[in-house]
């Protein structure tokens, strides 16, 4: 493959016009081309699709199948056709007709059109809110209308599909908008335009989109292009390395792009393995604490497993263990009957989307995609239609779900620790606790995690009493963001106001420091696990608490010790779940919380020569506030337990549990 320099630089006009220029040496439509030679002549030379290289088997019988488990959801297509598209799971924004990709759903304001690279993406005074305006350029909503069209032939459908993306193409020429200004982006829009044209393929033949949208076979050279280009970019998420690394290898794999194509996907296969090999740790974790991250990485490699196997790549063994360690992770996160909390960096929305509307249960969705992937029969009662498709994708048949089994089918583990995800789970049959015990060490997130060592989310009957806050927004609104991040918005203790580690703003720590768990396990009556942190060496004091979880769940205790000399501020805060209310009872340290309809109280217990303040909603200095996805934000209550005095202390709170029968 010649260097990127060297490679012809693809002109910007678009339209009925632009369409590639066809070497006569080419093959014709349908063809796949033979030259062995990359060339500066590689962008003008027409891309085809690869025979035999569809994402799916020829299936009989789908269509049938399809029906059997899902509905068409005809209301949410017809939108989606005429420009009205759902984003992030709420209701249908009006995105104009042709579609405005340029302009923010949201605020409605419109981007600047100016080359990527001059565009500040994270200030909302010229671009609104980036992260809508980024959701619309995914085009996520072109593969259920692909579904739709192959399902049931509806010509409007697949015409409003080409439509589009002839549109997107006209507005936004290479290098030109916002939406060149995250590979990212870019790597999910080829993801959706790829996954589209595998889907319509099913009832139109193996062109399925090519020849049907002036200018498409140039913006997919594009987009490969840009996606080379990025993947020396340093700071980047693993994350979403992996997502560019599957979207050049996923494309190249369906159409053909000659021998420049073949070696991009290799390149995509190699670093994908190196990667997964350097980052995966000993308990087949990704080291992240986050969960947001930890789920898209699943989904991500779920999919890159699906399409190994699809066509019979050697490298899809490296995929299995993270498959299955992560799905472990995730469903040891979950409490009976709730959702895993959502703690560290928030991730905004999916790699790939089929259904008209999200399903209903993300944690079962992704214990599905894993399943599928891995040739395990699917649980639930329902079953993902993200889950049947790759299912169709990896082994060629429609999956078949079994009846989801509960927890009660086996015995938990009332201790559980991943080191390399940095949780801890205490577990008792009604009572649920995660600990954030570990902080991942080098890459990306080591510097810009949440200040949140040793904080936790507690959950009866699987609602959660205590919670994390969420991430309620990105860079676009840095003095939100600094917030949500902060060791003041968890549940752990803050030092002379101060955050773990140094620094604030976007990036809460400029110094490293170190989380490790020193005891952990279980006996017949409880569970318990001991972790200290370094986020406040640098302050002169070394922070140690202790969890001990009851097995009859009655009750939780934390015992926190701070080593250290001098006089100091410490601020222990519980951040309770928007529905739950605290009564601070007479003589203080003690308060009572309950939920409307729930029998269960829980009472809280502080330590003695604390003084409790109850806050809800605060806006200077900001506090009491949770997100249960990014962009939501609503007031919920804290309370602070302070203490000022000479070190060492320990601190005794005692949170007790009455379980409604």
């Amino acid at each position: 493959m010649k260097s990127l320099g060297t490679r012809l630089k693809v002109g910007t006009g678009f339209g009925p016009m632009a369409v590639f220029k066809r070497s006569p040496t080419a093959g014709g439509a349908g063809q796949a081309r033979t030259d062995n030679t990359a060339s500066a002549e590689s962008a003008l030379l027409p891309v085809t699709v690869r025979p035999g290289h569809n994402l799916f088997a020829p299936l009989p019988d789908w269509v049938r199948d399809w029906h059997s488990n899902f509905e068409l959801n005809e209301t949410v297509l017809t939108e989606a056709a005429s420009g009205r598209v759902r984003l992030f799971g709420q209701d249908a924004f009006d995105v104009g007709w042709p579609v405005q990709w340029g302009r923010d759903p949201l605020t409605r304001r419109v981007a600047p059109d100016l080359p990527a690279s001059g565009i500040d993406v994270w200030n909302p005074k010229n671009v609104g809110s980036i992260r809508y305006t980024w959701e619309l350029g995914r085009q996520q909503h072109l593969v259920p209308l692909a579904v739709g069209y192959a399902v049931a032939g509806n010509t409007a459908y697949r015409e409003s599909i080409a439509f589009q993306i002839q549109g997107w193409i006209e507005q936004c020429p290479q290098g030109m908008g916002v939406h060149w200004t995250n590979a990212t982006e870019v790597a999910i829009r080829l993801l959706s335009w790829t996954l589209a044209h595998g889907i319509i393929v099913l009832r139109d033949g193996e062109q399925g989109l090519l020849g049907t949208v002036p200018g498409l076979e140039r913006a997919l050279y594009q987009h490969l292009s840009h996606l080379i280009e990025s993947l020396g970019a340093g700071g980047t998420p693993d994350h979403e390395r992996v997502t560019r690394l599957l979207a050049l290898y996923v494309s190249p794999s369906v159409f053909d792009f000659g021998s420049e194509g073949r070696a991009w996907r290799d390149l995509a296969n190699t670093t994908l393995t190196e990667l997964i090999a350097e980052r995966v740790g000993r308990d087949g974790l990704w080291p992240d604490r986050s969960t947001d991250v930890q789920a898209r990485l699943l989904e991500t490699l779920a999919l890159a497993y699906s399409v190994g196997r699809r066509f019979r790549e050697p490298w899809i063994g490296d995929l299995a263990r993270f498959l299955s360690a992560t799905r472990s992770f995730l469903t040891a996160l979950c409490p009976e009957g709730g959702r895993a909390p959502r703690v560290g960096e928030a991730v905004d929305g999916s790699v790939s989307r089929f259904a008209a509307r999200a399903f209903s249960d993300t944690r079962l969705e992704l214990d599905q995609l894993a399943a599928v992937a891995l040739g395990d029969p699917p649980q639930g009662e329902q079953l993902s239609e993200k889950a049947f498709w790759l299912g169709w994708l990896a082994w060629g048949m429609v999956p078949e779900r079994q009846q989801r089994r509960s927890h009660g089918d086996s015995v938990a583990l009332a201790m559980q620790l991943f080191r390399d995800a940095g949780h801890g789970v205490l577990r008792a049959p009604r009572v649920y606790v995660d600990v954030v015990a570990g902080q991942p060490q080098g890459g990306h997130f080591s510097t810009q995690g949440d200040a949140d060592a040793l904080s936790y989310s507690l959950a009866v009957d699987g609602c959660y009493w205590f919670v994390d806050p969420g991430s309620y927004c990105g860079d676009d609104r840095p003095d939100w963001r600094a917030y949500f991040r902060s060791t003041t918005a968890h549940n752990t203790v803050r030092v002379d106001r101060k955050n773990q580690g140094e620094g604030g703003g976007l990036i809460q720590r400029r110094r490293r420091f170190s989380v490790e768990v020193s005891d952990a396990g279980h006996s017949d009556q409880r569970a318990f696990l001991q972790a200290e942190h370094t986020g406040y060496d640098h302050l002169g004091v070394h922070h140690v608490r202790r969890f001990q979880l009851e097995l009859d769940g009655s009750s939780l205790f934390l015992l926190d010790e701070f080593f250290g000399k001098g006089e100091h501020r410490l601020e222990s805060a519980f951040h309770l779940a928007p529905d739950v209310d605290p009564k601070l009872e007479a003589g203080g340290g003690r308060v009572t919380l309950r939920r409307p309809g729930c029998g269960t109280i829980v009472t809280l217990n502080t330590p003695k020569d604390w003084s409790l303040v109850v806050v809800k909603g605060q806006d200077d200095p900001k506090l009491g506030w949770y997100s249960r996805q990014p962009g939501h934000k609503q007031p919920s209550y804290c309370v602070v337990a302070k203490y000022k005095g000479r070190l060492p202390i320990r601190a005794r709170t005692l949170i007790e549990i009455s379980l409604a029968s």
